[in-house]
């Protein structure tokens, strides 16, 4: 069984969109040796989908977020269904203020402590 790492993008940065391509290309490149979840953070919540594959779905004025998720250690929990996904490791792929500072990579940190 492959592992699940999360791929965290997104974020509150001008480079917002580059990460968004960034998480697509990484997730086409090495899927096939991992099972990549793509963990989308948008406006300080962190989202799943299966959309989130779709490059065209960003480009939507009002693409619909409904997946919202949170994290006990090392699981996160979809709120809406509250299905449970366990994960051994996360590549940020976010730009700017709380994510390049340390403070993303702390909050995942402070989850296997």
């Amino acid at each position: 069984m492959k592992e699940n790492i999360l791929l965290v993008y997104g974020g509150n940065s001008v480079e917002h969109e580059i990460s968004i391509v960034t998480a697509l290309q990484v997730k086409e490149k090495y899927n096939g040796r991992y099972n990549l979840i793509l963990c989308y953070l948008k406006n300080h919540r962190f989202y799943i989908d299966k959309n989130f594959n779709v490059l065209s779905f960003y480009k939507k004025r009002n693409c619909k977020l409904k997946h919202e998720i949170f994290f006990k250690r090392d699981t996160l929990y979809v709120k809406s269904n509250l299905r449970k996904i366990k994960f051994s490791g996360v590549m940020l792929i976010v730009h700017g203020y709380n994510c390049e500072d340390g403070t993303i990579y702390s909050f995942f940190k402070s989850l296997n402590s």
